[in-house]
C-alpha cells in the first residue's frame, strides 16, 4: 500500500504490519538511506 504526500512516500509491507517505509521524493539516494530503507523492509 502506498501513501503519497510531502517530500516522502510511504509504504506499508502487508507481510509486516506496523512497519511503515519514508521514502525520500529525492532523484538520489544517500548510501545510508539506502540501506536503512533496505533494514525496514527486511531486505538485509
Amino acid at each position: 500500500m502506498t501513501i503519497g504526500g510531502g517530500n516522502h512516500d510511504r509504504f506499508v509491507n502487508e507481510r509486516r504490519p506496523g512497519v511503515m517505509l519514508a521514502v525520500p521524493r529525492h532523484r538520489e539516494l544517500t548510501f545510508g538511506t539506502a540501506r536503512s530503507i533496505a533494514k525496514a523492509a527486511g531486505w538485509i
